[in-house]
């Protein structure tokens, strides 16, 4: 049940944004049931209980556990282990010593707060209130619980236990150590080693606001908390600090004739940087003394403050009609920012989903944080994935980069039950695309050039390991699987083809317009031309859309294919004739679609998916189908949870889910939302191209290519402001379409300068930016203003 009057006070949204956020009843909810809110910062993820901390207990499959992950921490690959997953470190519980004596529960609240990052809980038993305020503090390793208590039967006791352990056993984890330390007034702690991708010592510290008593029994360490008044507030605190840094855990792989120029360059770099191993007791004094200075109200302030830096890019203020809408969108940057690690998105940040590796989902949430207005995020995965470039090149014997369908830290493939990861391809023409996506947004020569590697090896690996080039200017793919993540290979793959088409095709005009000296050049151009031909026999009208992802006419559209030139050489149709004969005769055996019950592993969990709804909420706004992208997104909130927290997939009354806090299905909303209202190609920005009818009032500023932003603010159902400023001063003439419904009135952009047409039902505007414009204003009759 939702409410929207609470006690907790409303900060940050509206009361209608919140409405999605809460959950109230009139007891504890069973926690195993519900999606439980999700906290974390760059390192430390985990979700808070019912009661505003953590207990144990056994959560679902595909379920975030109950128990702290720490990104990069990871176990190693080998004979001993029995994964590969992350180290998990543990629960913190806290619950008053006299709870058995205080009466039942008479109601509890809980809200996510996604713009303060923070989860508030209370919990009312008659005349006894508990409040609860909890956090990962965004820029620091710091767990924060805070309590204030109202009508305690004083004294009494509150109990903080954390235990150190792995999921489903209270042990200590495996190939760990355990060693508490001296106590202190406020707290105790613990040294840690983790035998992982490398030796993680840590250190893990647990103190509140005054003095204790503190207990190490075993893997635990406890501290008593005297409450001597009916009214009190305290706070507890968990750190979690070792030795890694910014130790990028890479195999060490020293120069090799097998390496290509761009790539033994790359590796020098990431050779060459230094590691500094921070100390970890010495980090966790330093914190310990830092959070004594600010107090809790200071730590607070601070974590807050991160969190609005986060926001403070980013500006999409949907229509008052749309709360769900709006909320969702919330939620899902909020989701984002927690899962996100130093490294990339995992699809999950918890074991429970693929051991939070890094596969080809992770483009979802880079295009929609890039296209929402931040960037910082997804400079982390192509950072990432540049560190990687020589390892991946050295997993295919330096004839292009083998990025692993799902990787660790490290770039190593992780393990997968199904052994699909030998023949799964699809990941290399996505990096190619949201490479390319990104260098359109900053459109300079030195972002190209620093991932320009990245675009050249992808390339490399289809034209040496996957594209087959047949006689008569014919080409194929090698079976694999593609995006549609069937089990069995499938011959030419839509994903697989455009991506081959656009890899080959940017590594060909990259290395021209860069200057590079490339011998091959020649020949990717050639094979692109090949696969972006044969990607047209893929194109919408061949290829049925079925499968949550409609992964022919989706792909065809997503990675724009139509904009690449095709080859124009003639082919040789019998041989044509052959290719196609070839597949009719050696069809993939079983269900190819992304839906079977041996992909998802819960087979209830099939009728609702998030992420097809959002893909295809995507692709029908950069189509200019606007009924159809509300429709599609509207749709994915079917699987929406507590606190708008999206699924990929579920049963129909969403009593079986299927991976609760799914990053996936996050950066696909924000992906489909913003394309709704912006969709940017190159000097080309199509305003407004997914908004519905009756969408009368909202606005947003987002982000255009070539580094320009544009702002919009649209009021009774017409555009009242148009604003556009770039980077730098540029002087490039751009065409900016909007739908006439919007603008009714053309002589409104009427100026000397400028040269506007009607082409379909669009305006189509033509003018240069020099700098920041206001296009347009409320007052009609005021023409555009230039401002330096």
């Amino acid at each position: 049940m939702k409410t929207t009057d609470s006690s907790i006070p409303s900060q940050g949204a509206g009361a209608a944004g919140y409405a999605l956020h809460e959950e109230a009843a009139s007891r504890l909810p069973d926690d195993t049931a519900r999606a439980l809110p999700l906290i974390g910062n760059d390192e430390l993820k985990l979700c808070v209980d019912a009661r505003g901390a953590m207990h144990d207990f056994a959560a679902r499959p595909s379920w975030p556990p109950p128990r702290i992950v720490w990104a990069g921490r990871r176990h190693n690959l080998r004979g001993d282990r029995y994964s590969s997953n992350l180290f998990e470190w543990g629960f913190l519980d806290l619950r008053l010593d006299s709870e058995p004596d205080l009466p039942e529960v008479t109601a509890w609240q809980q809200r996510l707060a996604p713009r303060r990052g923070l989860v508030e809980t209370e919990i009312t038993r008659g005349d006894f209130v508990e409040r609860a305020t909890s956090f990962a503090h965004l820029r620091h390793n710091l767990i924060v619980f805070h309590r204030r208590f109202k009508g305690v039967p004083a004294p009494t006791t509150l109990r903080a236990a954390y235990t150190f352990c792995h999921v489903g056993t209270e042990e200590i984890p495996f190939r760990t150590t355990w060693t508490p330390l001296t106590a202190w007034r406020d707290g105790l702690a613990a040294d840690t080693t983790a035998d992982g991708l490398v030796l993680y010592r840590g250190r893990v510290a647990l103190w509140a606001d005054r003095a204790v008593t503190t207990r190490a029994v075993d893997n635990r360490l406890e501290l008593d908390i005297p409450l001597a008044a009916a009214d009190e507030e305290v706070t507890v605190y968990l750190s979690l600090l070792d030795d890694l840094g910014a130790d990028p855990q890479l195999l060490a792989i020293p120069d090799a004739p097998w390496m290509s120029p761009p790539v033994r360059e790359v590796n020098r770099d990431v050779q060459g940087t230094p590691v500094v191993r921070p100390d970890p007791a010495q980090a966790t004094a330093e914190l310990r003394d830092w959070v004594a200075g600010q107090g809790y109200a200071g730590v607070l302030a601070t974590h807050q403050a991160a969190w609005a830096e986060y926001w403070d890019g980013m500006d999409i203020r949907l229509p008052a009609t749309e709360p769900d809408l709006a909320a969702a969108l919330e939620t899902q940057l909020y989701t984002l920012r927690c899962s996100a690690t130093g490294y990339s998105l995992p699809a999950n940040p918890f074991n429970s989903s693929w051991g939070a590796g890094y596969f080809w989902d992770e483009r979802y949430g880079f295009e929609g944080l890039l296209a929402a207005g931040h960037d910082e995020i997804p400079r982390r995965t192509l950072e990432w994935r540049r560190r990687i470039l020589p390892f991946s090149c050295m997993m295919a014997s330096g004839r292009g980069a083998r990025y692993t369908s799902c990787a660790n830290e490290a770039g190593q493939q992780l393990s997968d039950r199904n052994g699909t990861q030998f023949y799964e391809f699809p990941l290399l023409g996505v990096i190619a695309n949201y490479v390319r996506e990104f260098c359109r947004y900053h459109d300079d020569d030195a972002t190209r050039r620093r991932y320009y590697p990245l675009i050249r090896e992808c390339a490399e690996y289809f034209r040496h390991w996957l594209l087959i080039e047949l006689p008569g200017h014919n080409v194929m793919l090698a079976p694999a699987i593609d995006i549609n993540e069937s089990q069995v290979p499938v011959q030419d793959g839509p994903a697989m083809v455009c991506g081959a088409a656009l890899a080959l095709h940017l590594a060909a005009a990259w290395s021209e317009e860069l200057g590079i000296n490339e011998p091959s050049r020649g020949r990717w151009r050639h094979l692109a031309g090949l696969a972006r031909r044969l990607a047209d026999d893929l194109a919408p009208g061949r290829v049925a859309e079925t499968g949550p992802l409609s992964a022919g006419p989706l792909t065809y559209t997503d990675f724009q294919i139509a904009d690449l030139p095709a080859a124009t050489a003639a082919r040789d149709e019998a041989v044509h004739g052959w290719r196609e004969a070839y597949k009719a005769a050696n069809p993939p055996p079983g269900n190819t679609e992304h839906q079977v019950a041996s992909v998802s592993g819960m087979p209830e969990c099939l009728p609702l998916w998030s992420w097809g709804h959002l893909s295809n909420a995507y692709r029908a706004a950069t189509l200019g189908d606007a009924a159809g992208a509300l429709e599609q997104l509207r749709r994915s909130l079917d699987t929406a949870m507590a606190f708008g927290a999206l699924n990929e997939s579920a049963d129909r009354k969403l009593t079986r889910v299927h991976h609760p806090w799914f990053t996936t299905a996050a950066g696909a909303y924000v992906r489909a939302v913003s394309r709704m209202l912006l969709f940017a190609k190159e000097r080309e920005i199509r305003l407004l191209p997914g908004i519905p009818a009756g969408w009368d009032a909202f606005g947003f500023t987002l982000p255009a290519h070539g580094g320009l932003s544009v702002s919009v603010t649209v009021a009774g159902g017409e555009l009242v402001r148009l604003a556009l400023r770039p980077r730098a001063p540029e002087g490039r003439p751009r065409e900016i379409r909007i739908p006439e419904r919007f603008l009714p009135d053309a002589a409104r952009l009427a100026d000397p300068a400028w040269r506007v047409k009607r082409e379909g039902t669009d305006h189509v505007l033509r003018l240069v930016v020099r700098g920041a414009m206001e296009v347009l204003r409320t007052d009609r009759t005021e023409r555009f203003t230039s401002k330096a």
